[in-house]
């Protein structure tokens, strides 16, 4: 294992430890409602992350962009925490990773790429405007509320909010023994640019969350961002602790002209699962039924899974929905991310799941049992209904 992951594991650990947490007032501080423009930085937070994430069945092509920041310093020793002197002669100052996965929908094929500044040249998030920078990546808010520009590893867009930006109630996801996360997103952006020089355009998603919940060690989840044909942009999120008891769940539906309330009467349902590498499974096909809302999610391609630098494995990829909204019609795409399943919970039992196939052939993987071909161009026609080269 080269040096800087084993450092970055190191932090990220020591980030998850109970003493970098001691001093937060219990399952307090970040059970909050956020202001939604409030999407700079937040040093005090142990955990933070922005997203950028599409769908784009129009240009054949999917991606996830994430840029985290983990923080652990003013720690009193608790438990088996490192001592707050260790802490802070290691890790003066908080450090980042960043990913990118892009995924062209016509085969599959996947490119996943990661960097991290650990332990040398970390430059922290700043703003407003938001500015992250790592390694010759970038994402920058050109105006507070206004566009960004994104350049990631061959990706180079500028993405424009076509909604304002949100709050999900409550304003944040967790509970007692999960801890929590503050929560707010742009539901819908245009982007604009290149994938390795080839024009890509389409909708896309961000999110913005910090807390003091600690992926793996404090909760699991299955989350979906979905952008439906009616204009309006569905979110679930379904969080367990890691043992898969203390299920706790949310939704919101933002409809077209930007206005967000949380989905009524809310129940998802596993409907299929796929298994990774080492043994781990995801959840990735669910039902969800909800006041006025009854769709059925389905992945697109099942070979998805990501284990990051940071030491933490989860499945992030494409999706598509259909079902109805208010009693009309509608289908769509979006992105799903899935933390493993517990071995053995109290909501995996035997037969309560139906398995998809396993993957064979191909980089990318199988296709998802009953999900519909997509082909560049087959849906949404806008600028990339002509289907593009395939990339170098």
């Amino acid at each position: 294992m080269p040096a800087a992951r084993i450092l970055l594991v190191l932090l990220l650990g020591l980030a998850a430890a109970p003493g970098c947490a001691a001093r937060l007032p219990a399952g307090g501080r970040y059970a909050v409602t956020p202001r939604p423009d409030d999407w700079g930085p937040h040093p005090g937070a142990p955990m933070e992350w922005w997203y950028v994430s599409a769908a784009s069945p129009e240009c054949g092509l999917a991606f996830h962009v994430a840029y985290f920041r983990a923080a652990c310093r003013d720690a009193r020793p608790v438990g088996d925490g490192p001592p707050a002197w260790l802490l802070g002669a290691l890790f003066p100052a908080p450090c980042s990773l960043a990913a990118v996965a892009v995924t062209e929908l016509a085969t599959g094929e996947r490119t996943l790429h990661e960097v991290t500044g650990f332990p040398f040249g970390c430059a922290p998030p700043a703003g407003p405007p938001l500015r992250l920078r790592l390694d010759g990546w970038s994402l920058v808010e050109r105006t507070p509320g206004g566009s960004f520009d994104l350049d990631a590893h061959g990706l180079r867009l500028t993405l424009t909010p076509l909604k304002p930006r949100t709050v999900h109630p409550p304003g944040w996801v967790g509970g007692p023994g999960l801890k929590h996360l503050a929560y707010q997103s742009v539901t819908r952006l245009t982007y604009e640019g290149t994938w390795r020089g080839r024009p890509v355009s389409g909708l896309a998603w961000m999110d913005h969350q910090w807390g003091d919940m600690i992926p793996g060690r404090d909760a699991r989840w299955d989350w979906h961002g979905l952008h439906l044909s009616d204009g309006s942009d569905v979110m679930l999120f379904h969080l367990t602790r890691p043992d898969g008891s203390e299920q706790r769940v949310y939704g919101s539906r933002t409809d077209a002209g930007g206005v967000t309330r949380a989905l009524a009467d809310l129940t998802l349902e596993p409907t299929s699962v796929w298994g990774g590498a080492r043994g781990r499974r995801y959840a990735v096909g669910w039902r969800v039924q909800a006041a006025g809302v009854s769709l059925e999610i389905r992945p697109l391609w099942l070979r998805q899974e990501i284990a990051s630098l940071s030491g933490v494995a989860y499945w992030e990829g494409p999706v598509t929905v259909q079902g109805t909204v208010e009693g009309r019609a509608v289908t769509g795409a979006g992105l799903g991310e899935h933390l493993p399943w517990p071995r053995g919970g109290p909501w995996a039992e035997p037969g309560a799941l139906r398995e998809a196939p396993a993957p064979r052939g191909g980089v990318g993987g199988a296709r998802s049992a009953g999900a519909p071909p997509i082909r560049p161009g087959s849906a949404w026609p806008g600028p990339c209904a002509t289907p593009p080269p395939r990339a170098p």
